[in-house]
C-alpha cells in the first residue's frame, strides 16, 4: 500500500547527545546518558557583546538527563571490536519484575537515540504508543563515524563510490553480512542475559546507510526483526547493488517472526528541488521498486512518499510513523 503525503510544516528540533565512555568493556553503567550544558552556552548576551561567563565561585549548571538510559559497551569477538550500547528501560521496567518488553533497535545511535527518545516520551506519555525498550548501537571504539557506519551498513564493497564518507571510510565498505552476524550472534544473546527482552517483538529502525543496512537483512535474514522501519534508504549505493542481491538472493525463511511475516515500513523524501537534499539519486523511484521486491517475498510492505520533505527532515517522520503503525496502542495496522 503507497501514500502520499503533503508537506509537513512543523519540525522537532533535538539537540546532539555526548555520551560518556565507560572504561571497563562489557560492564553495564548504572547512570543515565547526559547532555553537559555549560552556563556560558546557556546565558544570552547583555547588550549584545557575547556570552556571559559564570563566576568562578558559582557552581556548574547540573548536565541534561535523559530519564531511564544507561550506557553499556559490547566487545565482539568475531568483529574484534567493541560497540556502545545506548540503552532506554521502559517506565515501568523496575515496576514489573516479570514482564519482557519489546525492543526497537537502531543505528547511527549519537543521533537516533536522543531524537526516538524524546518521540517515544512524548507519544508514549499521551497513550499513543505502548511500552519498548530501545538499544542504540553505536559506533566502534576508535573509528571514525563514517568509517564504522560506512563498514558495518553497506553490503557491498564499493572502493570507489562517487558520494559517502571520506576514501577510508569507502575503503572499509561491504562488512554487512559480518555486522549482521555479530548482532545475530552476540548482540541478542548479552540482550537476552542482561534485559527483559521479548526479542521475537523487535523492531529495528535506520536512516540512509542505516536503513541500506535494514533493506539488505530484509532480503537475506527477514526474520531477524518482526518489523523493519526503512527511512529514505540508500538503495543508489553501489550502483543500485542491492537490486542485483535481491536477484541473486533466494527468499529467506522467517526464522524469528512467528505467526506472520516480517512487516517493512518504507519511507522516502520527496524534494521540492531535485539537488535540495543533496540526494538526487532515485529514492523515491528506488523505494517503490524496493517495496515490490519484498511484497515478492511475502513480506507485509507499506511505502510512504512525503513531498516537500529532504532527506535530512525526513527519519523523524519516519519513525514517528514507524512508532504507530508497530507500537500503537490502537493499532490498526495502518501508517
Amino acid at each position: 500500500m503507497r501514500h502520499y503525503y503533503p508537506a509537513l510544516h512543523e519540525r522537532m528540533g533535538v539537540g546532539a547527545a555526548q555520551t560518556s565512555r565507560l572504561q571497563a568493556g562489557g560492564v553495564l553503567a548504572k547512570r543515565n546518558i547526559t547532555t553537559s550544558l555549560s552556563l556560558a552556552a546557556l546565558l544570552l548576551v547583555i547588550n549584545g557583546s557575547g556570552p556571559v561567563s559564570a563566576r568562578p565561585s558559582e557552581s556548574p549548571l547540573p548536565p541534561y538527563e535523559i530519564e531511564n538510559t544507561q550506557v553499556a559497551r559490547i566487545h565482539s569477538s568475531r568483529l574484534k571490536r567493541t560497540y556502545p550500547l545506548f540503552i532506554k528501560l521502559p517506565r515501568s521496567y523496575a515496576h514489573r519484575p516479570e514482564a519482557r518488553y519489546p525492543v526497537l533497535f537502531l543505528h547511527d545511535a549519537p543521533y537516533a537515540f536522543p531524537l526516538v527518545c524524546s518521540l517515544t516520551r512524548q507519544m508514549g506519555g499521551s497513550g499513543k504508543i505502548g511500552e519498548m525498550l530501545i538499544v542504540g548501537i553505536g559506533y566502534s571504539d576508535g573509528d571514525d563515524g563514517g568509517v564504522s557506519r560506512t563498514r558495518d551498513y553497506t553490503p557491498t564493497h564499493s572502493p570507489d563510490e562517487p558520494i559517502g564518507h571520506s576514501r577510508q571510510a569507502r575503503q572499509a565498505s561491504g562488512g554487512a553480512a559480518a555486522y549482521l552476524q555479530f548482532i545475530r550472534e552476540e548482540l541478542f544473546p548479552y540482550l537476552t542475559q542482561n534485559y527483559r527482552v521479548d526479542l521475537s517483538q523487535a523492531t529495528y529502525a535506520g536512516h540512509s546507510f542505516g536503513a541500506l543496512f535494514g533493506a539488505y537483512v530484509t532480503l537475506t535474514a527477514p526474520g531477524t526483526f518482526r518489523n523493519y522501519i526503512l527511512s529514505d534508504a540508500s538503495l543508489w549505493y553501489d550502483d543500485e547493488a542491492i537490486f542485483k542481491l535481491a536477484d541473486a538472493t533466494p527468499p529467506a525463511p522467517f526464522a524469528t517472526a512467528p505467526g506472520r511475516a516480517p512487516a517493512v515500513l518504507i519511507v522516502a523524501a520527496k524534494p521540492d528541488a531535485p539537488n535540495r537534499s543533496g540526494f538526487p539519486y532515485r529514492m523515491v523511484e528506488n523505494a517503490l521498486r524496493f517495496e515490490s521486491v519484498l511484497k515478492k517475498r511475502q513480506l507485509h510492505v507499506d511505502a510512504l512518499v512525503f513531498p516537500g520533505e529532504i532527506h535530512e527532515t525526513l527519519f523523524p517522520i519516519a519513525v514517528s510513523r514507524g512508532l504507530l503503525k508497530f507500537f500503537g496502542t490502537g493499532a490498526s495496522g495502518t501508517p
